[in-house]
């Protein structure tokens, strides 16, 4: 097994190749797109290209953020339920909440789902992160700006009509096993339903939780450092749809009230897998250990 340090620098050259080429395949995608755009005739045709070249950037994201987690030793983990949500085919857009644990997340999500994602606008400021971000047609919204997210809830109308959207609906990372409701956004369900987008909750939990959150005052590289040098990082995921209410006349709010419950449900849901994996872990540790001390242990 290569040292921490060793293994940490060689993920790291990875992960930044993987960054590079993410940029680099999207503004190849956007650049054919733009081609295609200046023989295109008529508004529908128009929109078809650009809805056939977002499809392009999420196919693409979703391969090469799968062959990152591989590379970086994350490893997933879903029950059956979630396998049937992320990988069964249907017609329409997905709109997936989930809780914020750390940065992580957002390659793990990409690596599930053919979907874009909703950042804080702060994230586009971000050496290399941000620029494969804005090339890859990740939204921003400036939270602090009323004008601004009323904006992105319209933009985020156009794109949940065609194409899947991520979105972490706390607003910032946390350590905490299951989301916070004073901090939980509504805003995004309205998008939703004005075209009756499918809403899928998912709640994150990983076995070692308080190591790999991202929170308080900590510098996003040297912590990266500290997630790469780790032999391994496992993360647990479960999901479900939340329909609408039947009756139609449910507010937003109660809606997001109904999503923010499925989510704690699944985190907790998430924690408990995560745990007994722990436990059988230590568990084989330790007889793996009691077996080599054994004085009957035969040698040659």
């Amino acid at each position: 097994m290569l040292p921490s340090r060793a293994r940490a620098a060689i993920r790291l050259i990875f992960f930044v190749v993987v960054c590079v080429t993410l940029t680099a395949g999207g503004t190849t995608i956007g650049a054919c797109e733009a081609i295609a755009l200046c023989f295109a005739r008529g508004r529908h045709t128009r929109e078809d290209v650009r809805l056939r070249h977002r499809f392009a950037k999420a196919r693409f994201m979703r391969r090469m953020l799968s062959l990152l987690c591989d590379g970086i030793g994350v490893q997933v983990h879903l029950d059956a339920q979630t396998r049937r949500l992320v990988q069964g085919s249907h017609p329409k857009p997905m709109l997936a909440l989930a809780n914020h644990v750390s940065y992580l997340d957002v390659a793990v999500m990409g690596a599930l789902l053919e979907t874009g994602f909703l950042g804080k606008h702060e994230v586009s400021r971000y050496p290399l992160i941000g620029r494969m971000g804005r090339v890859l047609g990740m939204l921003f919204v400036d939270r602090d700006s009323l004008p601004h997210r009323v904006r992105m809830l319209l933009t985020m109308r156009r794109v949940l009509e065609q194409h899947s959207l991520c979105v972490f609906p706390e607003g910032t990372t946390t350590n905490k096993v299951t989301p916070e409701a004073g901090v939980w956004q509504a805003g995004q369900l309205w998008s939703a339903r004005q075209h009756a987008t499918r809403v899928v909750a998912f709640g994150l939990n990983y076995i070692d939780q308080d190591h790999v959150a991202w929170v308080g005052d900590d510098s996003l590289l040297p912590h990266l450092w500290k997630v790469l040098s780790r032999a391994e990082t496992h993360i647990f995921v479960s999901a479900r749809e939340v329909p609408a209410c039947a009756s139609g006349l449910e507010t937003v709010r109660a809606f997001s009230q109904r999503v923010h419950a499925s989510v704690s449900a699944l985190c907790l849901q998430s924690h408990t897998r995560a745990a007994l994996f722990r436990q059988i872990r230590a568990e084989r540790d330790d007889a793996h250990v009691t077996e080599e001390a054994s004085p009957c242990k035969s040698t040659r």
